[in-house]
């Protein structure tokens, strides 16, 4: 603050101090800085900016360093080719911003066939990819997360709802409003999660409890499927969810338009 100001150095040197040496500038000394950078000032800076660095004098104890020809954009640049040469997507804020409320009204024609009522207050609601996904870029969106670290950790925590291949995915609750009914409810239920299977033709895939949340009543599901399984799901074979509960005793039949929409993931 002392050559460039406090309003200079909150806006810029604040911020890039930090992030480039990982300490609060709070916590770095003059006499440390000094031996990183020298002999900088602002006409020195100025002088640079106006009339080019003559001799090519760095104030920096190297002589050279790598840097991409096109700016630090490059990097990201070819971080996405490479997702997507395996099969990824990358989507920028103001991209997922253009397609957004397309894809909400994408997911939301779909979901009234991916969710099935099964007993009283009690649903089953499959996910795929896509609801996975959305639900992640929606949460980033709404809390403004910028930071990669709490992205990857966002991103990792969702990629436990996703299954394998040969895996359908699905959140089991109980949709009470109330906290002290939903709280009798779960106590009536235990082991809810586990009763749970999915019926394809005459073969029986009991659910696989994944997380579960005994506050909210959620219960993350998975039913991994057989080949065999898989295919004739996608033949056309009859389709059922059952609940085999003491307290709770269910079967819904699957019409053919909620088989296409639950399955989706299958089918790539």
């Amino acid at each position: 603050t002392n050559r460039f100001g406090k309003r200079l150095f909150e806006l810029f040197f604040k911020s890039y101090t930090e992030k480039l040496w990982g300490v609060p500038t709070t916590e770095i000394r003059a006499e440390w800085a000094a031996q990183r950078i020298k002999g900088l000032s602002f006409f020195s800076a100025a002088k640079a900016a106006f009339f080019g660095n003559k001799g090519n004098k760095v104030k920096s104890l190297i002589s050279e360093f790598h840097y991409p020809r096109f700016g630090p954009g490059q990097m990201w640049d070819a971080m996405t080719a490479a997702i997507e040469e395996q099969g990824g997507e990358v989507r920028t804020g103001a991209r997922y911003e253009a397609e957004r409320t397309a894809g909400r009204a994408r997911l939301a024609s779909t979901a009234g066939l991916r969710r099935l009522d099964l007993d009283d207050g009690l649903a089953l609601v499959f996910e795929t990819h896509e609801t996975v996904r959305t639900a992640l870029e929606e949460l980033l969106r709404a809390e403004r997360t910028a930071d990669p670290a709490g992205i990857a950790a966002e991103a990792a925590a969702f990629s436990e709802l996703l299954g394998g291949d040969n895996d359908l995915v699905a959140t089991l609750y109980l949709d009470v409003a109330d906290p002290v009914a939903l709280a009798e409810q779960l106590a009536e239920l235990p082991g809810i999660a586990a009763a749970v299977s999915l019926g394809i033709g005459v073969d029986r895939v009991p659910a696989t409890p994944e997380m579960a949340d005994g506050v909210s009543g959620a219960f993350a599901l998975r039913f991994p499927l057989e080949a065999a399984q898989r295919s004739a799901l996608l033949d056309g074979a009859a389709v059922t969810v059952a609940v085999d509960h003491p307290g709770c005793r269910a079967r819904v039949t699957l019409g053919v338009e909620q088989v296409r929409a639950i399955a989706v993931d299958l089918r790539r």
